[in-house]
């Protein structure tokens, strides 16, 4: 998910996520105001997920490599480990 971050006039800092429609925060600094989007989108994600509303943005991360992960369990081949850095790969992408 993209974050944009623009400095307004009065100096303030504001970032919104606009795949996340609301998710937009004011802070005094660059880093505030990033570290608060994001927990205000992880929120929202949670919120959604809880009341069991579709969040495409996450679709792909909690089905193919659950089963990618149960595969390489029960085959016992090796490639859990594997599986496992690219499920952290696509989380940190998906948030970054």
């Amino acid at each position: 998910m993209n974050i944009e971050i623009e400095r307004e006039k009065d100096g303030r800092w504001i970032a919104e996520v606009p795949d996340l429609h609301g998710v937009m925060v004011y802070a005094q600094s660059q880093e505030e105001v990033v570290s608060k989007v994001k927990a205000l989108a992880l929120r929202v994600l949670a919120d959604r997920l809880e009341h069991g509303e579709e969040i495409p943005e996450l679709s792909n991360i909690f089905v193919a490599p659950v089963f990618a992960l149960w595969n390489a369990y029960v085959s016992g081949s090796g490639t859990l480990i594997l599986y496992l850095n690219r499920l952290i790969f696509i989380i940190l992408h998906v948030f970054s």
